[in-house]
């Protein structure tokens, strides 16, 4: 999870700011492929990062119906249970994790602490987020510290959470069905005239090498 760059008010009450949202993503390290979301007002915690793994194990045409999108299944197609889950330690130190996955045959490895490193292709994730959506609106940081004399950006919040929330599973879906990744050429792709992008690569795995997602 990373805070994200950018002020957010009450759906309630646009005059009042409530801070900045939280972002919890799932990524797929083989295909790159964003295959869970969560956006919170609430800072990292298991119950947090529950509901993004509930998320990446749905599917997910009724949570983008929620937000008024209609991204189909075929749009987001993930809704799988991994064999192997690299999480931040943050969320799933403790027993909690350890009870609520012990039956789902998924084995758990944490990252060390101070190792951005070890989840690179979540990482990238966030910058995306932040560099593509969230620093072009009201409100953003744009990931910088205020300077003496600069207006404070909550000034100027104006989305809520889950407008954020609409604007986020737009940009990972669109990512998802269009970002081209050198990592992810392939023969079998090449041969199918088919461009490597995350939906492409996961569609074609599932599909031929499911004893491997």
């Amino acid at each position: 999870s990373t805070i994200g760059d950018v002020y957010i008010v009450s759906e309630v009450d646009k005059d009042r700011v409530i801070g900045r949202p939280v972002i919890y993503v799932i990524v797929d390290e083989a295909s790159r492929m964003v295959t869970g979301l969560h956006v919170s007002i609430y800072n990292a915690s298991w119950k947090e990062a529950k509901m993004t793994l509930l998320n990446a194990f749905l599917p997910k045409e009724e949570y983008c119906r929620r937000y008024g999108l209609t991204y189909s299944n075929l749009d987001w197609p993930c809704a799988h249970i991994p064999r192997y889950l690299l999480a931040d330690r943050a969320e799933f130190l403790g027993i909690k994790s350890e009870e609520h996955l012990e039956g789902l045959g998924l084995q758990i490895g944490l990252a060390s602490k101070l190792r951005g490193d070890w989840k690179g292709v979540v990482e990238r994730k966030f910058g995306i987020a932040n560099e593509q959506s969230l620093h072009d609106l009201p409100g953003t940081t744009r990931g910088q510290i205020r300077k003496r004399g600069e207006k404070d950006p909550s000034e100027y919040a104006f989305y809520t959470l889950n407008e954020i929330t609409k604007l986020l599973i737009t940009l990972f879906v669109e990512y998802n069905k269009n970002q081209q990744v050198d990592q992810l050429v392939t023969r079998d792709l090449i041969r199918l005239d088919k461009a490597a992008t995350p939906l492409n690569f996961w569609n074609y795995h599932v599909e031929n090498h499911t004893d491997s997602l």
